[in-house]
């Protein structure tokens, strides 16, 4: 019976908010004790954990990643015109500078995918990472002349 009784008051007290606890308890937060650090351990972390949010504030929606399907035929408008912009200039270019060469509304999202065939293929080289990425067209790819899904017109074998 002592068991039952037990194991109902845990049930209670873990169902309860704070704020209800606190109210049933009669008192508001302990006053927290200063802490002495321990030789073996890493300081203490500020602020609250990653991922909490204030009290009173909803969670934090993640954005669903929308996947935008392109028709073939775009995807080798879009290879076509990194090339293109490529061979014109000797410099090193982000993808935003390519996308912005290439006009009608190319964004970076838009050139992910095409640039990185690109590589794959030795056409396009790469130099740098996340914001600080820029390409460059290689020997190969100012000789490349033919399609992209034609096969081994594109002189890398496949």
């Amino acid at each position: 019976m002592a068991e039952q009784l037990a194991e109902g008051v845990v049930k209670l007290i873990s169902s309860m908010s704070l704020k209800q606890l606190a109210a049933l308890t009669g008192g508001g937060p302990a006053p927290r004790a200063a802490a002495e650090p321990r030789e073996d351990s890493k300081p203490a972390a500020r602020g609250r954990p990653k991922g909490k949010r204030g009290p009173g504030r909803p969670p934090k929606v993640e954005k669903e990643r929308k996947l935008n399907r392109r028709k073939g035929t775009e995807i080798e408008k879009l290879r076509r015109g990194v090339l293109d912009v490529l061979k014109g200039n000797d410099e090193w270019l982000s993808a935003k500078e390519i996308g912005q060469k290439i006009g009608r509304g190319v964004g970076t999202e838009d050139l992910s995918f095409p640039i990185n065939y690109l590589r794959d293929r030795g056409l396009v080289q790469k130099k740098g990472d996340r914001s600080q990425t820029r390409y460059k067209i290689t020997d190969k790819g100012k000789s490349h002349e033919g399609s992209f899904t034609g096969g081994k017109k594109d002189g890398d074998g496949e």
